[in-house]
């Protein structure tokens, strides 16, 4: 039988004594400003979460009291000061708030009603006698490192004394630019002693502006420009007069005296912008390594999250956490190591080696003095989220057990993921696990000054913390981007009203007057079909407690439904309106821990009670946790409701279907009834059918008046991705509903009609897409009724389209619908539209004016744009076009404009030079340019004899070039101030060529390029051909390559290019023998004699149907030839009808001289041969089948047994530029392709892709710069620095390259096939880390948006970056031929029907230096298959610099050919 209900004229509350007065010890207070509030009524509840919550306004409408604000030293109570301005800040804000909050310390430790802080741990110290020695003197700094310092730290090396000023000042601001002076009217002009800021002057008026993050002002060139260019000078500029000013001399402070250690400056990474050791108002600018501390402008602070300066409100400095953490290295909580999470939050753990206050937190020898603040009993919490909107979100906070000390929680950079978050929201009751993972300063301050936790690894099934892998321990050197937050998904809010909080199955509602009797609370609880808050777990009254801390901070007594009462002699402690026992407690255990169980009832009931402020040595304290506590049920409290969450249904697909009651947005948004006269869609036709039609079952609701309109219940009328509602008048949003499991537990209307169509009154099912299209299908109209207007939301521009951006096309579609359609766009974000009245034709665009600039104009086009996504360009550089570009972008040498327009306005201030360094002659040397006063060379990436004909005809040779020279050939050049420069070969100047933009690279000084220009009476060499009417020379292998590199297209000469490959021998002493010489392009040349050997000369001499036996004559036996040396290393096996089919390096490549030409020795057979007859048309063709069964490729392929998921490029920006470390096996076909070094190593070259035991498949750029010889393959490699468990060192037997590489545009073809040479006649042998790829078949298709992956040890794509280590792999995404050929890409010409792109438009994700020849990998019918060669890219990573990749499914039949020949 429960207990009756009974009124009580006494408090129990222990914090209720103190009626009228707190008393405040005054020795307590530290050199730091804290608020006493004194007050003539009830001591009232403080509004601090906890002892790291920040302070809060009080609520409004709460009337004003009286604050004194005490400075030490200075007023006592009673006192005035004069100079003290008036505040008018809530008496319950703490003052001054610090930029992080941690756990209070003596001298800080009072609430805004006056209540001393309880801590949850204890203060460590260095030995026993140390915390009554530090309280010995009100000077004397506590042994606590306190993070509320209002000065910066500074570095030094000696001992600094370190002053807080307390007394306030009033200032004002004054306008800098009214104290200085102009010396000319017009002009830039440096800024005294900051050399971050310049003085622009117009018309005699000075103006102070700021340079752009990461440069300074040069009073040389009067512009802002890089750091490392500019010298700083610091004194007083004499253009610029300040008035004398005076000020009071500040009274001295109390000055504490400390020793620190020097901060030396370092570069964490060799570029970038990073936070000062010491002080905010200044960052570390890092180039090449070197660091240079730079200022802020005036009124801002470095913002470590976003490495640049910002205003100081939106800044978290950070200076105060990391001395703290450096200070605070020593105190360990347990060594760190790798630890299963249960240990970690087990009390079974060593203790810190600091001594612990004894029970009752007495210290010792301190009998005179109260040392506040009390230890708060154990809590067994270990786990929460704090500085986040609620419990379920924040910075991620841990303890170790009881007693232990809570801490921030640090990650390796970019190793948090969503798998380690989802287990920390179980953990916490959030079963839907993580909504995202948050690693970096983004719930604002921090709110721990310790790190407990420095790496946490789940495989993310874990039920909670406590079964993933931990390393304890404190090192985080950067705080700001390694802390870990989450932020959980909350449960379903639609289970729950507006103002009620779901969690597991119920839900919970705060009654926030804290003058309610518990009688009162039960009422209003039932009245919203609740009861009183009963708890039964530590995950629910941790819940509990968090949510009041941080949805209402200021409450300290909340009513529950338990009781209790002594009866027979024996304690009942029952929740009473559940009528259950407490099988869980959570009771106050006094400040001495000596009450740990069960209190003792009392022969008549009492009521139990969540309390977090205590009463503690005559004064109160409040605690970060509330505890459970027996009290008279007429106090006056808080409440919180508890009932289960309601049925409001499930959704299946769609939801189209859906009947239930959910009226919550996701977002906890109540919705807006249907028949709501501000809905603009139901205004001009109340009675709209198309939410009637599915209201059948909301009519059966006894919630829902008779009419299917008059409820506000989440529906899908119009076929979206969920269920919605509208929230305002002109807003619309999803709702949150859980998903049917098995059935639809009778909440779902039975509707004939397609998840993709839509339901009209008479019961007929049309598409969505015929939904507001501007003509009527259904009977009725009910598809053309619900539909918005869209015009007023367009601006538009007649006789104008914009281009390149086409989305979709809609035909027959009327002005009004195609504005619909742009405005609820689902598979983009349509920014403008085109419509052709006369025509109805709409076309939607992903871009507008301001973004592109690609206007153009269209007679009987309009240009609609939206107005929500117009750029407003006031501030910055609009193009002539109407693109709109930043400022920082003009004069940057980047063509942004598309007409040079943003370039142009800098040409005075430019002064763009060249000239050749490096030789002793005029005509040939290393480029160099000179820009805004700088000297430097310019990158090799992409150089071609365009830009070195643009180059020479500049200096002054009107004939060009005759060589484009890479590799730094005459020595290496800094800085690099020009990349990936793409001249069309017509410009008259090389800054009017395309390039990366000034001084952005991605080279090492050894990657210089340099010409050779052609002087007037130059004579061409053997290597070059010599072009007709301008007689300039160009490199020989530039002939017949489509490209007109003499200008008068002889290079190109069609009758030339189309002669056949002819074979002759000459100087010999008879006809059968001679020097060997081939005429190729109509040009006859020599072949040279590397490798050259029996089978070679019996080709030789099968051409010129000489079918004896053949000898080979090497050395020049023949003579020195004359012309170019077309051909060198080849490989024949003797079998061939022509040198075409042999391996060979490309045509006139080669490392030989004359002297090493090929000759041969032919002789008339004795006994003619038989050769074999060549396939005709009727023969089969060789298909995969057929290679598999000659056992040139294997029978199984593209086995992995090491899985390996490279991060999705959508969420975050992986590649291997800047990638992720694969596992060691996950990529068993990868082929690292290594090139001989002078001594007896190799290093990394390029990669490559097994397709059998005894091919690989590589790109033929890769083996085309050495001969064969130099080249080693290593296969089953993981770490190129160890030797791996399968790893193998193979040389080349035969390299086949496609005979037309190179031709037809820039390394198109570019594909190569080796054959490794045999070990003890054993090709590659395979196993758990070797493995053959797949080879696609002929009709697999390339499909726009398959993911695909790339691995390889390339450049990280930094400036001067070495080659990884490990094996990186990264995921990239096929492109379309559309994407990858438009104009703003790489355009229709240099993309072959040979290539692809693959990547993101946005950059971030690619291959670089050093990957190519590596294979993309798809997975095609479930098998890993090579759908790509890596082939080249304009940088890394960049913007609309997709990789290009050779199409593999293009050379099948080139690779079935040299198969099927190697294997004859």
């Amino acid at each position: 039988m429960v207990a009756p209900r009974v009124t009580f004229q006494l408090f129990i509350l222990c914090v209720s004594v103190s009626l009228h007065l707190c008393i405040i010890d005054w020795t307590q207070l530290d050199q730091k400003r804290s608020v006493v509030t004194f007050s003539s009524g009830n001591v009232l509840p403080g509004d601090v979460t906890s002892e790291n919550e920040n302070a809060r306004e009080s609520p409004a409408g709460s009337g004003p009291r009286n604050t004194l604000i005490v400075h030490p030293g200075k007023a006592k109570p009673g006192e005035t000061n004069p100079i003290q301005p008036e505040t008018t800040r809530s008496p319950r804000v703490l003052t001054p708030p610090p930029l992080t909050t941690p756990a209070p310390t003596l001298g800080n430790i009072f609430d805004s009603d006056g209540c001393i802080f309880a801590v949850e741990t204890p203060t460590v110290t260095s030995g026993p006698n140390n915390a009554a020695s530090s309280m010995s003197s009100s000077t004397t700094p506590t042994p606590a490192i306190l993070i509320d310092q209002r000065a910066p730290l500074r570095p030094t090396t000696t001992t600094t004394t370190t002053t807080t000023t307390v007394k306030p000042t009033i200032t004002t601001r004054k306008s800098a630019s009214s104290n200085m002076v102009c010396p000319k009217p017009n002009g830039l002009f440096p800024y005294d002693g900051d050399c971050s800021k310049f003085i622009n002057c117009w018309k005699g008026r000075p103006h102070l502006q700021s340079c752009a993050g990461g440069t300074l002002f040069s009073p040389a060139t009067n512009e802002c420009d890089h750091a490392y260019k500019v010298v700083c000078q610091v004194a007083r500029s004499a253009s610029v007069t300040f008035p004398p000013t005076t000020t009071r001399p500040p009274t001295p402070p109390p000055t504490v005296s400390t020793t620190t250690t020097p901060t030396p400056l370092s570069c964490p990474h060799p570029k970038g912008f990073f936070p000062h050791p010491a002080d905010c108002k200044k960052f570390v600018n890092c180039w090449g390594g070197r660091p240079a501390v730079q200022v802020c402008a005036e009124g801002t602070l470095f913002n470590a999250a976003t490495r640049e300066c910002d205003h100081a409100s939106k800044v978290v400095c950070l200076t105060r956490i990391i001395h703290l953490i450096a200070t605070s290295r020593a105190i360990q909580v347990q060594p760190r190591g790798n630890n299963a999470g249960g240990s970690f939050f087990s009390d079974n753990v060593p203790r810190s080696s600091g001594s612990l206050p004894p029970a009752g937190n007495a210290l010792p020898q301190s009998p005179k003095v109260d040392l506040g603040p009390p230890l708060s009993p154990d809590s067994g919490q270990l786990m929460r989220l704090r500085g986040g909107a609620g419990p379920w979100e924040g910075y991620v906070e841990v303890r170790g057990g009881k007693d232990r000390p809570w801490g921030h929680v640090c990650d390796a950079p970019d190793s948090w993921t969503i798998q380690e978050a989802s287990v920390i929201c179980r953990h916490l009751g959030f079963l839907r696990g993580a909504q995202k993972s948050v690693q970096g300063l983004e719930f604002g301050p921090l709110t721990r000054d310790k790190i407990l936790i420095e790496k946490v690894e789940c495989t993310g099934s874990e039920a909670n913390i406590t079964g993933c892998k931990i390393a304890t321990g404190s090192n985080c050197p950067f705080i700001h981007e390694q802390v870990v937050g989450v932020r959980c998904h909350r449960d379903t809010q639609a289970l729950c009203a507006k103002d009620e909080h779901a969690h597991g199955n119920f839900c919970y509602k705060l009654i926030s007057d804290e003058m309610s009797t518990r009688e009162r609370a039960r009422s209003l609880c039932e009245k919203s079909g609740g009861n009183l808050l009963y708890i039964h777990s530590q995950v629910e009254n941790d819940f509990v407690s968090e949510l009041l801390n941080s949805v209402a901070p200021s409450i300290t007594k909340v009513h529950t439904d338990g009781m209790a009462i002594r009866a027979l002699r024996k304690d009942l402690l029952v929740w009473e309106q559940m009528e259950t026992t407490m099988n869980f407690t959570k009771w106050w255990p006094e400040w001495d821990r000596s009450k740990p169980g069960n209190p003792a009832a009392k022969a008549t009931p009492q009521c139990l009670i969540l309390v977090k402020r205590f009463q503690y040595r005559n004064r109160c304290a409040t605690l970060p946790y509330f505890f459970w506590t027996l009290g008279e049920c007429d106090v006056a409290a808080a409440a919180i409701c508890k009932k289960s969450s309601r049925d409001i249904g499930c959704v299946v697909g769609n939801g189209a279907d859906y009947q239930g009651t959910a009226n919550i947005s996701k977002t906890g948004m109540p919705c807006l009834g249907w028949n709501d006269p501000r809905i603009r869609h139901v205004l001009a036709k109340p009675a709209r059918a198309a939410v009637a039609v599915l209201d059948s079952a909301a009519a059966k609701s006894s919630r829902t008046v008779s009419s299917g309109l008059q409820h506000n219940f989440c529906r899908n009328p119009h076929g979206e991705s969920n269920p919605w509602c509208f929230i305002s008048p002109v807003e619309m949003e999803y709702c949150d509903i859980p998903r049917c499991h098995i059935q639809e537990r009778g909440a779902v209307l039975d509707n004939k009609c397609k998840a993709n169509q839509y339901k009209c009154n008479t019961g007929e099912c049309i598409p969505n897409t015929w939904v507001c299209d501007g003509a009527t299908d259904c009977e009725g109209g009910s598809d053309e009724d619900l539909c918005a207007q869209y015009m007023n939301d367009f601006y538009k521009r007649q006789n104008e389209t914009i281009q390149l951006h086409d989305v979709e096309k809609w035909m027959n579609t009327n002005l009004d619908t195609c504005a619909r359609r742009c405005a609820e766009a689902k598979s983009f974000t349509c920014l403008s539209f085109n419509h052709n009245e006369g025509q109805s034709e709409c076309v939607l665009s992903d871009s507008n004016r301001g973004l592109s600039g690609q206007m153009i104009h269209s007679p009987g086009w309009t240009y609609y744009e939206r107005k929500v996504y117009s750029v407003n360009c006031s501030s910055n550089f609009e193009c002539p076009s109407g693109k709109c570009i930043n400022q920082t972008s003009v004069c940057d040498g980047r063509d942004d404009c598309g007409d040079r327009s943003d370039e142009i306005v800098c040409q005075s201030q430019l002064d763009f030079q060249i000239r050749l360094a490096g030789s002793n002659k005029t005509n040939e040397g290393r480029v160099e340019v000179k820009v805004f006063g700088q000297w430097g060379a310019i990158c090799d990436d992409h150089f071609s004899a365009n830009d070195a004909n643009v180059i020479c005809r500049q200096l002054g040779f009107p004939l060009g070039a005759s060589q484009a020279l890479s590799h730094s050939t005459f020595g290496p050049g800094s800085p690099i101030l020009m990349d990936d420069v793409m001249c069309r070969g017509n410009e008259t100047s090389l800054a009017d060529c395309p390039f990366a933009g000034w001084g952005v690279h991605n080279c090492a000084p050894e990657e210089t390029a340099g010409v050779r220009c052609i002087l007037a009476e130059t004579t061409c060499t053997e290597n070059q051909f010599k072009c007709e009417t301008t007689d300039a020379c160009i490199a020989i292998d530039f002939l017949c390559d489509t490209v007109d590199d003499c200008g008068d297209h002889s290079d190109e000469n069609r009758t030339r290019c189309a002669s056949e490959l002819l074979v002759r021998l000459a100087d010999g002493p008879d006809s059968l023998s001679g020097r060997v010489e081939l005429r190729q392009n109509g040009i006859w040349g020599t072949v040279c004699d590397d490798d050259f050997g029996p089978e070679e000369a019996t080709v030789i001499c099968r051409m010129l149907n000489l079918n004896g036996p053949a000898q080979p004559a090497k050395s020049g036996s023949f003579g020195p030839g004359k012309g170019p040396i077309w051909l060198d290393e080849l490989g024949c096996s003797g079998t061939e009808n022509t040198l075409m089919e042999c391996a060979r390096l490309p045509w006139a490549k080669h490392n030989c001289r004359h002297t090493e030409d090929a000759g041969v020795r032919c002789s008339h057979p004795t006994n003619e041969r038989k050769l074999p007859e060549e396939k005709t048309e009727t023969d089969p063709v060789t298909t995969l089948t057929d290679l598999v069964q000659l056992g040139s490729l294997p029978v199984k392929c593209g086995i992995r047994m090491v899985e390996d998921n490279p991060s999705d490029p959508l969420l975050i920006q992986p590649k291997v530029v800047k990638g992720e470390p694969t596992k060691p096996g996950a990529y068993p076909w990868q082929v690292g392709v290594r090139v001989r070094n002078s001594g007896k190593s190799d290093n990394h070259w390029c990669g490559a892709t097994i397709i059998s035991e005894h091919f690989i498949l590589t790109a033929a750029h890769c083996m085309e710069d050495f001969p064969k010889g130099l080249y080693v393959l290593r296969v089953g490699d993981y770490n190129t620095e160890d030797s791996d468990v399968e790893e193998e060192q193979f040389t080349v037997e035969r390299m086949h390259f496609h005979e037309e590489f190179g031709q037809g545009g820039h390394l198109n073809n570019d594909i190569a096939l080796i054959r490794i040479k045999k070990k003890s006649n054993q090709g590659i042998r395979f196993g758990s880390h070797v493995q053959p790829i797949c080879l696609p078949s002929p009709s697999t298709e390339y499909v726009a948006g398959m993911n695909c992956t790339i691995a390889g040890w390339g450049s990280p794509g930094q400036p001067g970056a070495a080659f990884a280590i490990k094996l990186q792999s990264a995921t990239v995404p096929i492109l379309s031929d559309d994407t990858c050929k438009a104009p703003y890409v790489y355009g229709p010409d240099r993309i072959k029907v040979g290539m692809f792109c693959a990547g993101l438009l946005e950059g971030g994700v690619d291959a670089c230096q050093g990957d190519s020849g590596g294979g993309l990998v798809c997975l095609v019918d479930g098998r890993p298959t090579l759908m790509g060669v890596i082939s080249w890219g304009f940088g890394c990573g960049r913007p609309n610099r997709p990789g290009v990749y050779t199409r593999v499914v293009h050379y099948l039949p080139w690779i079935y050919s040299k198969l099927a020949e190697t294997n004859a």
